[in-house]
């Protein structure tokens, strides 16, 4: 497997302006096995601000193969090309958010874990995330700590 962890930014910013997702622009190819399953482990982070998504990178990018969504749709489309292991999903992004998404992607897999990770923190957010479908949540400003148990539990 190619290490595809290097990118320049210019990258990042045609990576908004494409037509058709190209998970692999941003993927992080880490040749990490699953010890359970012998395979590379596949973490969607579906994020658009891009800061957060590189903090997210840089704290899995060692254990994990990176894919990375601007938006819900983007998210959507990823998970249909890719098929990942767990998909880390922003709340609040453009075009389809991540509500819309989970509730699209549940349709077609109810196993996928899916772990929404949003600055929204009222027990109704949790509430909500829980009944669309999303198996955990994490509020940010993520802890580094917790985010790591967390993925534990899934993979």
């Amino acid at each position: 497997m190619s290490n595809q962890s290097d990118y320049s930014s210019k990258e990042q910013v045609n990576h908004a302006d494409r037509k058709e997702p190209d998970a692999q622009l941003s993927s992080c190819a880490i040749n990490t096995n699953d010890e359970k399953n012998n395979h590379t482990v596949t973490i969607l982070i579906a994020e658009d601000v891009i800061s957060n998504f590189l903090l997210l990178k840089k704290i899995l990018e060692k254990n994990y193969h990176i894919l990375h969504a601007l938006d819900g749709q983007e998210a959507i489309d990823i998970f249909h090309k890719y098929t990942p292991d767990l998909i880390l999903m922003d709340i609040k992004m453009p075009n389809v958010n991540g509500w819309e998404a989970t509730r699209i992607i549940r349709q077609h897999s109810s196993t996928i874990p899916i772990i929404a990770q949003t600055a929204f923190a009222y027990d109704a957010d949790k509430e909500k995330a829980f009944k669309l479908g999303f198996n955990d949540f994490l509020t940010k400003p993520i802890s580094i700590s917790l985010l790591r148990q967390t993925l534990k539990k899934y993979i």
